[in-house]
């Protein structure tokens, strides 16, 4: 995955807030099987719903955001290798 402070620039960088305690609460927190949980395709929804409460709607496209970055990160090589553009 991107590092931490790379989330927090990309956030920056497209809505001038860093969103810190957004990206925090989706990589930090010590107990692995909670991290992969908020990475987790299959649990988008009931974390969209807890970002929007704590974050508002914008946030809600910085988590998304993030999450696509982190599975681009670590299926790039396999993107790469079949030929996939990720982006189109």
């Amino acid at each position: 995955m991107p590092p931490f402070k790379d989330h927090l620039v990309t956030s920056t960088n497209r809505t001038s807030k860093d969103y810190r305690d957004l990206h925090d609460w989706i990589d930090n927190d010590p107990d692995m099987d909670v991290k992969i949980d908020r990475h987790s395709l299959n649990s988008l929804a009931k974390n969209i719903d807890y970002v929007r409460a704590t974050w508002g709607d914008e946030a809600v496209a910085e988590f998304i955001l993030h999450v696509v970055q982190d599975v681009e990160f670590r299926m790039g090589d396999v993107f790469k290798y079949f030929g996939i553009n990720p982006r189109i």
